[in-house]
């Protein structure tokens, strides 16, 4: 047995291996971030990059909001492509709103044209399967990643099942509208078609950005199966239940989340990198990285072909735990084995402590080590997460900043986040006690999110095994040295891979996840940390570090992060209120209105973001027309404007709940003393009634909002380079009124 001794003195070449070790890390998490060649997945799956190339570059020609006439131009394309295919598709149209239980507080109301087509299967009294996407897409955007990629995908899929063989069950090809105002279509055919009832498997296919590999990010509760069924299908998978688990705890939803509503098992596939160009003016074709929509596509054909030819569908059971392996092989086993695993760690780490105290480790000195490595995460996460706040602006163009600058950011925050961390290189005693701390939370994930504890148990189990070998052969060994810079750097790319993506989807709430890396490293690493921590190069690797992350901040934080291929947005727009009065606002700030002054406006409800506010000349702007009436024991409220709007809003606090409450004939949940904020979106002209039962009367307060395109030269365009108005209302003449109603 070797005595642990944090006096090493090995020879100079391993202090290679740190800088080899993340060179290597990251390395292998650039090659694994992108998506595998058209011409693979063509080879493997008969998907033609050709024909998703065409659809894209047809679907996202221009900007074509639901109710808008480039809409219809893309549903009449993607009608006669499913008849040549010689199915017999149907549009589904009318009035939608959605109301979810996550959001009660709000509802959502477009007119909206689903496209549903039905490609038969040998047995058609078996539950069918359905694709799923959108071919609505925001304001200013063309929407090429979102989702003219998924609706390509979708028509490729119904080119490749019409040629043969005959599915065991029909497939319905659901092609939805008004998605982006918020899941409406899917809302119409889930809640009213009666082609609904007869679907047992949703896959759907959607995008968040522009860029990276097509990830399996969600499924219906029970997945075992059904993640079983993807994974031998799939080609390059991608996924892992941390991601499933995670989106379930965010406010984010798409179209899938309708479906499960319904009860249907499902699956959720999309490319999320290049998160600068969703929802943006630069979502264009031009923009859309090939090998992801490629992988998309072939994501959503494998699995919905795999359902389709299966003798039974996949069955709610038992949950899985997954992930794949750098892209090529998905590893899955049932949730609760996830407690044998942690066990095996713990024992290799009990014996691991054990010998470190026969070797000579005294508990106060671990303890302190344990305290230590809390106070070193603790102290980093906190730096990354007020980090990435100093580095963003409030409102509208501080959100698209932060995502241009999200790699750039990464970085910066990663930089420091690591250079605090180094400043006391671990000893042997560290490296212990990170791997108590990442224990912990495997066990705490293991009761309350066991479908991410993988992250925390697995890499621990193979830094538990360098670990044992590096007490037995000597902490500063060759063998020890080598097994550490090979299975730490595999396995923190590994880590830094999940971290990246995390970042990615959460980003946006904070930048401490970057920290999460930090005892990974020291565990994973060790033995090629530890010859760091001796002699005079001790601190040489954390000034390294934190100058180059505090550089990089100071760079992104000083510059504006725009650039003709992601311009920056202006965010001004005209607000009359009901008294008359006129403004200049904006939801990022004094800095954006005319004379660069300007107050906290209130608006009741509150919108997403606070506005601020100036004085302003009058324009002329279209106001909706507000009704209310009280006879033969119904109210009725109605607003409704003769020309499309950009936002449209009806919001009402009653005093008490308004049972029976129904929207354009749709019954809506009202709770009395709460505002209920009902939106109406897309370019037909909104035409809202609110109805319910005059019972023993009451009072609404009632709140409007109209935003209308302004005409040209309306609105003061800001001073510098600015070609884009996608921030949330700019460009827009803002009606506002207040006003009460009894009965």
């Amino acid at each position: 047995m070797r005595i642990i001794d944090d006096r090493l003195t090995p020879p100079k070449w391993p202090l290679l291996l740190l800088p080899l070790a993340m060179i290597a890390a990251l390395f292998i998490v650039h090659l694994v971030q992108q998506p595998p060649a058209p011409a693979k997945l063509a080879a493997a799956t008969g998907v033609s990059p050709a024909n998703l190339d065409r659809w894209v570059r047809q679907i996202a020609a221009q900007p074509h909001v639901a109710g808008s006439a480039e809409n219809a131009r893309v549903r009449d394309l993607i009608m006669a492509e499913l008849t040549r295919l010689g199915m017999k598709p149907e549009i589904q149209s009318g009035f939608s709103r959605r109301q979810s239980k996550r959001f009660s507080g709000f509802v959502t109301s477009a007119q909206v044209e689903n496209i549903i087509a039905v490609l038969p299967g040998k047995d058609r009294q078996l539950p069918a399967v359905a694709l799923m996407a959108h071919y609505d897409a925001v304001p200013f955007a063309g929407g090429a990643g979102d989702d003219a990629a998924g609706t390509a995908g979708v028509l490729e899929t119904a080119r490749l099942l019409s040629a043969g063989p005959q599915p065991e069950r029909d497939t319905v090809f659901l092609i939805t509208d008004a998605e982006e105002v918020g899941l409406l279509g899917a809302q119409k055919f889930f809640g009213e078609h009666p082609l609904a009832a007869r679907i047992g498997a949703v896959v759907n296919v959607e995008a968040r950005g522009s860029a990276g590999r097509a990830l399996m990010f969600q499924t219906s509760p029970g997945n075992a199966a059904l993640v079983d069924l993807w994974a031998g299908a799939a080609v390059s998978p991608s996924g892992n239940s941390l991601s499933d688990a995670i989106y379930k705890l965010l406010p984010n939803d798409t179209d899938l989340s309708v479906s499960l509503e319904a009860g249907k098992i499902g699956i959720n596939g999309a490319f999320t990198d290049g998160l600068a160009d969703y929802h943006a003016p630069s979502d264009i074709p031009a923009n859309l990285n090939r090998g992801s929509l490629n992988h998309l596509a072939s994501f959503g054909y494998t699995t919905t072909r795999a359902l389709a030819m299966a003798k039974t569908l996949p069955v709610a059971s038992g949950n899985a735990t997954y992930f794949d392996v750098f892209g090529s092989s998905v590893v899955r086993y049932p949730s609760a084995a996830g407690w044998a695993i942690l066990l095996l760690a713990g024992v290799g780490y009990a014996w691991l402590l054990r010998a470190a105290r026969q070797a000579g480790l005294r508990w106060w000195i671990f303890f302190i080590g344990v305290v230590g490595a809390l106070l070193i995460w603790s102290v980093a996460t906190l730096a990354a997460h007020f980090a990435g706040q100093a580095l963003f602006s409030a409102g509208a163009i501080g959100g698209v900043k932060r995502t241009v600058t999200m790699a750039d950011t990464l970085w910066a925050i990663g930089l420091i986040t690591a250079g605090i961390a180094t400043l006391l290189m671990p000893r042997v005693k560290d490296v212990l006690a990170n791997m108590l701390v990442l224990l912990i939370i495997g066990i705490a994930a293991q009761i309350w999110l066991p479908a991410g504890a993988w992250l925390f148990s697995l890499p621990l189990l193979l830094a538990v095994a360098v670990a044992i070998l590096a007490q037995i052969k000597g902490w500063g060994s060759t063998p020890a040295l080598l097994t550490s810079f090979i299975v730490g750097s595999a396995t923190f790319a590994w880590v830094l891979q999940t971290v990246d993506l995390a970042w990615t989807s959460v980003g946006a709430m904070t930048s401490g996840i970057i920290a999460l890396a930090i005892p990974f490293g020291f565990i994973l690493l060790g033995p090629v940390i530890l010859p760091w921590a001796q002699g005079k190069y001790r601190l040489l690797p954390a000034a390294l570090l934190l100058i180059a992350g505090s550089g990089m901040a100071i760079t992104v934080a000083r510059s504006d992060g725009f650039s003709a291929r992601h311009p920056k947005p202006h965010d001004l727009f005209h607000v009359t209120d009901n008294s008359g009065k006129s403004y200049w606002a904006s939801t990022s700030g004094a800095a954006e209105l005319p004379d660069g002054k300007g107050e906290r406006f209130m608006l009741e409800p509150p919108g997403r973001a606070p506005w601020t506010a100036t004085t302003a000349p009058a324009i002329a702007t279209p106001r909706p027309v507000l009704t209310t009436s009280n006879s033969n024991g119904r109210v009725l409220i109605g607003l409704k404007s003769d020309q499309p709007v950009r936002a449209f809003r009806l919001a009402i606090k009653p005093s008490r709940d308004l049972a029976g409450a129904t929207l354009n004939g749709l019954p809506i949940t009202v709770k009395g003393g709460e505002w209920t904020s009902i939106r109406f979106g897309g370019a037909t002209p909104p035409d809202l009634q609110l109805g319910f039962p005059a019972g023993k009367g009451g009072k609404l307060a009632i709140s409007t909002m109209s935003a209308t395109q302004a005409p040209p030269g309306a609105i003061p365009l800001p001073k510098g380079r600015v070609t884009s108005n996608n921030a949330n209302l700019s460009d827009t003449l803002v009606s506002l009124n207040r006003t009460s109603f009894a009965w």
